[in-house]
């Protein structure tokens, strides 16, 4: 700062970026510009630079999804699902996600990858999650099934459709 007529002079730099500033003066009486450096600071800040890399990896999947909630909070630590075709080598992943706008999200609370001989065709079969999750009340939730075969079949059920056994549901 020049004490004398209250003028500021700045000029900064920091890495290869620097700024100069000149201040013009209107006196009524006299106009001048002064362009003189009052101090040099150089200020050096470090600079920490975080790159990201992702590698995108596309696996063709074509899954199939259930939506459900519950009314009050739920522990989820299974769910039951009846399977009548599997795939005598490729493994199924059963996953529970999130729903955003009626469609699963990338969020998912469980997952448990089934081996084909862990899957009954004659009855439910029961998946029981490593680590149970916290379902809260009146929230959505998505059972989603991801596989790489085209052997497996489950049976789904549809709001307001006639079931398997003539129940509406």
């Amino acid at each position: 700062t020049n004490a004398r007529n209250g003028n500021r002079i700045v000029e900064m730099a920091d890495g290869v970026y620097s700024a100069r500033a000149s201040l013009q003066i209107n006196d009524p009486l006299v106009i001048t510009r002064i362009e003189r450096i009052i101090e040099n600071r150089i200020i050096r800040v470090p600079v920490v630079q975080v790159v990201w890399r992702t590698q995108t990896i596309f696996v063709p999947r074509d899954p199939l999804a259930q939506t459900f909630s519950f009314t009050q909070n739920q522990v989820i630590s299974s769910i039951g699902l009846q399977f009548t075709a599997r795939d005598p080598s490729i493994p199924v992943t059963v996953q529970i996600r999130g729903v955003t706008t009626g469609l699963p999200n990338g969020v998912v609370f469980a997952e448990k990858v089934l081996a084909p001989n862990e899957i009954s065709l004659s009855g439910e079969t029961r998946i029981r999650f490593d680590d149970p999750f916290y379902a809260e009340a009146n929230t959505s939730y998505a059972v989603v099934l991801l596989t790489n075969s085209t052997n497996y079949k489950v049976r789904t059920a549809t709001l307001g459709k006639m079931g398997r056994w003539g129940i509406i549901t």
